[in-house]
Parts: C-alpha cells; sequence; structure tokens
C-alpha cells in the first residue's frame, strides 16, 4: 500500500473488506454458484494479497483477510491506473465460466481523511483512460470506493466507459455498503433501483470516418482471416446505424474497407477497395452482407507503408469527419524492404490521423507495433497471440471501448 496509507485507514478499509464478505454468499463448493473474492494491494506497484484458490470456506477466507491484509508501508505513491491494468490483466485469469457469471473489481481509494496529500490520485490521465479499456475488454465491472468526492480525471476517464461502473464517493461505512449492494453486489437489472447508474446498451457514437484495412498478404493464415472477417462483422453492429452514416455533414460514424499486401505480378495498387465511405450509405445490412460474404482478393508479402500511403492519399477527402481513424488488421510481420513504412506512418499521424493496429497470432513484431499505432501504444493496439473466440471478444470489447473514448478530450491528445 502507498506511504500516504495511516494505520486507523487501513484498519476502516480492512472492516470494509470484511463486511462485503460477510454480506455474500461465498462459494464453498466446485459449483458455479455464490461468489469468489481476491485481494490486491497497491502504491506505485500491485500485488496478491488473496487469491481465489486460496480458500474452501466463507470461515476461511475471513480469517485470511484478519491475518493478511497487513500494514505495510512503503515509498511508493497510490497510482490507481497501474492497480486497474494489474488487477484487468492478472487477477481474473483463472475465473468460471457460464452466461449469468459476472466479474467485479473493487477499488478503495482515498478513504477516511488523514492527511492533506491522501485526496490525490498519482496516476496520468492515459493512465486511467487505459485502464478503463482494459477493464472493459475483460468484461469486469469496476466500482471505485472513496470518502471524499472524486477528481474529475478520475471521472472523466469513465464518462464514455461503455459499460457498467460505479464511483461511490459518502463517507460513512453504512452508507458505501448500501450503494455496493443496492446498485453492484445484489444488482436486479429487471427492477433496479432507479437511484443506480443505468445499464449501457447503445452503440458506438461517435462522429468519424473509419478505414478498416485488412491483411491479405500471405502473412496472414486462412484461420486467422476468417477471424479477422468475422471480427468486422461483429464491429459492424458496434457502431450500430451511425456506422452507416449517409453524409459527412450528419453525426455518427462512416466505415470504409480495404484488403492490403505487397504490389502483385499484374496489379500497381497494394490494395483492394471493397467499399469506401460512400457506398453503403445509410445501409447496415448491405455492408455486413459485403463482409460476410468477403474473399481474399490479392496475396504476396505485406507492404503497409505503400498501403497506407494509397488510403491517405485516395480515400480521405476535403469532406473527411473531424476524427480519421485508420484500423489496421495485421497476420504477420511487414516486409523487411518496406523501407518507408515508418516515414509514412508518422506523416499520417503528424496529419491527424489515429492509427490503430489490430494484430492476430503472434507473428507482429512489437517493433512494428510502435512503429505503426499511435500513442500510448497500450490505448491504440490489440495484439492477440492465439486469436481463438475469447480472444475475438475480448479484441471487439477492446476496440469498442477505444471508440468510445474517442470523443473525449485524452484521446485528441494522441501524439505521434
Amino acid at each position: 500500500m502507498s506511504d500516504e496509507v495511516l494505520d486507523f485507514q487501513l484498519n476502516n478499509m480492512k472492516s470494509l473488506i470484511t463486511r462485503i464478505i460477510e454480506d455474500m454468499n461465498i462459494s464453498e463448493s466446485s459449483c458455479p454458484a455464490g461468489a469468489r473474492v481476491a485481494v490486491m494491494s497497491y502504491s506505485d506497484t500491485a500485488k496478491r494479497v488473496i487469491r481465489f484458490s486460496d480458500y474452501l470456506t466463507k470461515g476461511t477466507l475471513l480469517q485470511l483477510v484478519k491475518d493478511r491484509v497487513l500494514y505495510e508501508r512503503t515509498s511508493g505513491q497510490r497510482d490507481l491506473g497501474e492497480a486497474m491494468m494489474y488487477t484487468a490483466r492478472h487477477m481474473f485469469k483463472r475465473t468460471r465460466g457460464g452466461m449469468l457469471g459476472t466479474k467485479m473489481a473493487i477499488f478503495m481509494t482515498r478513504m477516511y481523511m488523514g492527511r492533506g496529500d491522501f485526496a490525490r490520485v498519482q496516476t496520468t490521465e492515459q493512465q486511467l483512460y487505459t485502464a478503463a479499456m482494459e477493464l472493459y475488454a475483460n468484461d469486469i465491472t469496476p466500482v471505485i470506493v472513496t470518502s471524499v468526492s472524486p477528481e474529475s480525471q478520475l471521472t472523466d476517464a469513465f464518462l464514455n466507459f461503455p459499460g457498467r461502473y460505479g464511483i461511490i464517493s459518502d463517507s460513512s461505512e453504512e452508507q458505501i455498503m448500501g450503494r455496493l449492494r443496492a446498485c453492484f453486489l445484489c444488482y436486479d437489472s429487471c427492477h433496479p433501483d432507479p437511484t443506480c447508474p443505468a445499464e449501457r446498451h447503445s452503440p458506438v457514437n461517435v462522429n468519424a470516418d473509419v478505414l478498416f484495412m485488412l491483411d491479405s498478404s500471405h502473412g496472414i493464415s486462412e484461420v486467422e482471416y476468417e477471424q479477422a472477417r468475422g471480427f468486422l462483422y461483429s464491429m459492424v453492429d458496434r457502431f450500430g446505424p451511425s456506422g452507416a452514416s449517409p453524409s459527412p455533414l450528419l453525426t455518427g460514424a462512416r466505415l470504409a474497407l480495404v484488403q492490403h499486401s505487397g504490389v502483385t505480378p499484374g496489379k500497381r495498387d497494394p490494395i483492394e477497395v471493397e467499399f469506401n465511405f460512400l457506398k453503403y450509405a445509410g445501409k447496415q445490412e448491405a455492408m455486413k452482407n459485403h463482409i460476410q460474404h468477403l474473399t481474399r482478393r490479392i496475396h504476396g508479402s505485406s507492404a503497409l507503408g505503400p498501403a497506407l500511403d494509397y488510403v491517405i492519399g485516395r480515400l480521405f477527402n476535403k469532406q473527411t469527419r473531424s476524427n480519421k481513424v485508420i484500423f489496421i488488421i495485421l497476420g504477420g510481420a511487414s516486409d523487411h524492404r518496406d523501407h518507408r513504412l515508418k516515414e509514412i506512418a508518422l506523416k499520417a499521424k503528424c496529419a491527424g490521423y489515429i492509427l490503430f493496429t489490430l494484430s492476430l497470432g503472434s507473428k507482429t513484431r512489437y517493433r512494428e507495433l510502435y512503429t505503426i499505432s499511435s500513442q500510448p501504444i497500450s490505448a491504440h493496439s490489440c495484439q492477440l497471440d492465439v486469436a481463438g473466440a475469447d480472444d475475438i471478444d475480448y479484441a471487439l470489447r477492446f476496440a469498442e471501448s477505444f471508440f468510445s473514448f474517442l470523443p473525449s478530450k485524452w484521446a485528441s491528445k494522441t501524439l505521434p
């Protein structure tokens, strides 16, 4: 825990953890019923204190909280963004399946004031946004519990969060427990408490021109190509009707799709245009039908540099939206002879294009992701080592959160 936490503050947080556990039905068998609880602590780094597998009974879990949640003074300051990233990437790796199962993370911060500096969040705005994206991509409901008014950077980071979340800022343990019970631990989606934040089911609503570039080179396998096609088909649904917005004067996204590879014999252009921003204007189902019947048009080695140069020069025009996104799907490394990739990618970013990279499989080098993607890399790239069904669902949720956060002031600050 951070150097700002005092002994009495730890005891109060420990008491709240105990109240939460006592209030729940804890799973005590292999039957997927009841809750499982893990505990972590954090300062500028995070670590597990209690794992899901460390106990078999509720009584044992309560004893572990008593024995392991101890006062540890460190020199690090509290970094909530790091705690959220660690939670999303490590704490839920071995969870139970099932359609009714939910994953929830309760972050206690700035609890029970004892120092003047204790109300500050020691994390960057970009860290909080990226952490929020990771939490949503991993289907985790975040709940931030604090006894003081939340800072603007914290509320801003979750303003466009596409899923359910909560920021509970109450002064007493009873008030906090009441909000946790009503809105999260015992939440009834059929008869929700009117004081709870509403569930969000609306599609991504972003004012942007989004060009998808699908790898059609020999670097992407047939399996990966089919997965990419399925990803694109589902992604159109995530945008909803706005994904086929008919005019640059209206709000919403306009979508275009090209396939790319190197220049092959008899073909001068490095891409094949499947549809531009206007072809399926207002025709969402027609767009999905086109993607469903998509076939590989070109092969050869990947030459992303010339492909990027082509789409920037020919597919985007003076009537493009304020946000210009190039969403690149890769199945392998670009040709080592593609010497202009770094130059062209930098030129695109400096011209205001936002570059996002989705890598299927482990063949894409991190150096290439770093070269292509906008900054920060963690928020503008998604790499799947093995693209199974769960991984594609993760990629869809990550991409959805990326587009949901595009209207934010953070997204407008992306750097080359």
